[in-house]
């Protein structure tokens, strides 16, 4: 037997259909099935045909063939040959696509013009959650900003916002459904054949970045994670600029229902040494007190497209944004310059500011410092994702916790040791979806919501998310002669077999109180396939390419933690310049547990509020 194996991550829904199609079978003649588990499809040929050796490629769809010249399979009984999506995809596009349709047309064709001697305050290199953030702040209290955006307008608000396929009795990510059809691989896989050293997250080249395309849950990070962090910024997160970023972005939790109360009873009872809450979304609810629209799920096309938009109010006049300008090199000076290309038209443009922020993304940012020789031999060094363990579950119509339309989803975050109790704690949060096929979808047709609620069991999910250090082997490499294109070399170890086996602990007791089935060994029949897991990049939490130093923390008081060197400091001001700032996930110091939206966030207001004193002072 011969079996022939597909990772693909995040690359293409889980849900999608992959086959095999081989030189001995007719090519699309016939399609060969095959079974799906964990981020990776399998194709076990069993016909002593293949022994002779063929050529193959994959198909999505039974429509899509994937890219690149066959592969080549020798004739060779019980072996095993796995390919990854990312080295040939399936028509994935791998740099900024051009967006020529009459949203981007009617929206940035026509464009302010800008003077070859204006100096702005600031140009903020990137659109996404911390960089449109940033821009809107700053325009917002008198900041003259350019907004510079590589990728075009493909949609003007999150896709939450839009209508989606659904698909009742599957589980499914309804809120992440159309991000497949957007993403854009801008690096290439390293080249030694490493299985350890596979990423597999994809980026958003648009006007709003992965802000466009997100699931919404915005915790903040606990007091524990935070104290790997310096000391004054964990002071200013949680005294002032987590509540910030919360107003802005709409924090919002679901209703309180008897069904939740329930739920929060039974997570009492399996975790006492924990705090429960319903997880916090960034979806913004209209006013009580005025019959406005309600405005959904956050992002900053949306926040920054009406800012733009709004003549004489909103910072619209501080206010200038570039899409489908890609740039090239930053150069410091007084004033800087920022060096880009139009790609639509293939010129190069050069702009000035008195300030510059990189906020492109974990590995555009450090892509960009690469090509300016910003930064430090750390730079690109210590990229990090988070080990994440998630099981999907069903509970049955014979649970007592079965609602038709029951919906809960609950976050659970270790407690803090009191003074004189052990320390030990469990390094991760736990989310917990009931129903998840509602609190993640959106119905229209009432049709469809009847043919969702009449499913037999309830779709559910328990999600295990771990902090953890930086670990500082990992690496982005840069090709010279290819735009200085990311290699990425990112490990990601797992999770440790103590925090396994204690995620093993937590979700069988869980589950088994849900009334999960059992299997003869008493097990949750849903656990026999294991915990999947998000892989690097596949839930977009990279983290770490231009971590900030830390100098002093909580942690090195108490002799735990050593001091952390870095890019930037912990303003984001690149240690070996005194203009250029970098503000995304890039500069986090550790992946914490918490989903990282929210602190970036809070971090791009921060900065915003550092960057207007520094351009209003003398």
């Amino acid at each position: 037997m011969i079996t022939i194996e597909l990772v693909t991550i995040a690359q293409i829904p889980p849900f999608a259909e992959v086959t095999l199609r081989t030189s001995l079978d007719g090519w699309a003649d016939t399609d060969i099935e095959g079974g799906y588990q964990n981020g990776r499809w399998f194709f076990e040929l069993i016909d002593p045909k293949y022994l002779a050796g063929f050529e193959c490629k994959f198909a999505l769809n039974r429509v899509i063939w994937s890219n690149g010249e066959n592969f080549a399979i020798p004739g060779v009984d019980d072996q095993s040959y796995s390919f990854y999506l990312n080295e040939f995809g399936f028509g994935l596009p791998t740099e900024p696509i051009v967006e020529l349709g009459q949203t981007q047309t009617k929206l940035f064709d026509v464009t302010r013009p800008i003077p070859d001697d204006q100096v702005f305050d600031v140009i903020v290199i990137g659109s996404g959650m911390a960089g449109g953030v940033l821009a809107d702040r700053l325009a917002d209290n008198g900041v003259n900003t350019l907004v510079l955006e590589a990728g075009g307008v493909p949609l003007e608000t999150h896709i939450a916002n839009l209508p989606r396929p659904h698909f009742p009795g599957e589980f499914r990510k309804h809120v992440w459904e159309r991000w497949y059809e957007y993403q854009v691989i801008n690096y290439d896989q390293p080249t030694d054949g490493s299985r350890n050293d596979y990423t597999g997250g994809a980026q958003g080249f648009n006007l709003g970045g992965r802000s466009v395309f997100w699931g919404g849950f915005i915790p903040r990070m606990s007091s524990w994670e935070l104290d790997f962090w310096p000391k004054n910024l964990k002071w200013d997160l949680e005294d002032r600029y987590y509540q910030l970023a919360e107003d802005l972005m709409g924090r919002s939790t679901a209703p309180v229902t008897y069904y939740t109360r329930e739920i929060y009873r039974l997570l009492r009872e399996q975790l006492p040494n924990y705090t429960h809450f319903d997880a916090p979304v960034a979806v913004r609810q209209n006013d009580v007190n005025a019959n406005t629209i309600t405005t959904g799920m956050f992002s900053t096309a949306d926040l920054l497209l009406e800012s733009a938009r709004t003549p004489r109010g909103a910072g619209s006049d501080n206010l200038t944004i570039l899409t489908h300008h890609q740039v090239i090199r930053v150069e410091p000076g007084e004033p800087c310059q920022v060096i880009a290309e139009d790609i639509v038209s293939k010129q190069e443009r050069r702009f000035r500011a008195r300030y510059v922020v990189l906020s492109c993304g974990c590995l555009e940012s450090a892509r960009l410092a690469a090509r300016s020789s910003l930064g430090n031999d750390l730079v690109g060094r210590g990229v990090s994702d988070h080990p994440i363990a998630f099981s999907h579950f069903t509970i049955p119509p014979t649970s007592p916790f079965y609602d038709r339309f029951g919906s809960v989803k609950v976050v659970s975050q270790p407690m803090e040791p009191r003074p004189g109790e052990p320390s030990t704690r469990d390094p991760f949060n736990v989310l917990l979806e009931l129903g998840a096929d509602f609190n993640q979808g959106r119905y229209l047709d009432e049709d469809i919501l009847r043919e969702a609620a009449s499913k037999q069991d309830m779709l559910c999910e328990i999600v295990f998310l771990t902090n953890t250090e930086l670990f500082l082997e990992n690496q982005i490499e840069f090709n010279p002669s290819n735009n200085f294109r990311p290699i990425t070399k990112i490990r990601n170890p797992g999770l440790p077999p103590s925090v396994r086996s204690r995620v093993l602990e937590i979700t069988n007791n869980i589950l088994i109180a849900l009334g999960v089935p059992l299997d003869d060994a008493g097990n949750p029949q849903t656990l026999a396939q294991g915990f999947g897991d998000g892989g690097v990049g596949g839930v977009a939490h990279e983290v770490g390419s231009l971590r900030m130093s830390v100098n002093d923390s909580n942690n090195i008081d108490n002799g735990s933690q050593a001091p952390l060197s870095g890019v930037v400091d912990e303003n984001g001001k690149f240690l070996d310049e005194e203009f250029i700032y970098a503000c995304d996930m890039s500069i986090f110091p550790t992946s914490p547990a918490a989903n990282p939206s929210l602190t970036a966030v809070a971090l791009a207001i921060r900065l915003g509020d550092r960057l207007i004193e520094l351009v209003n002072s003398p």
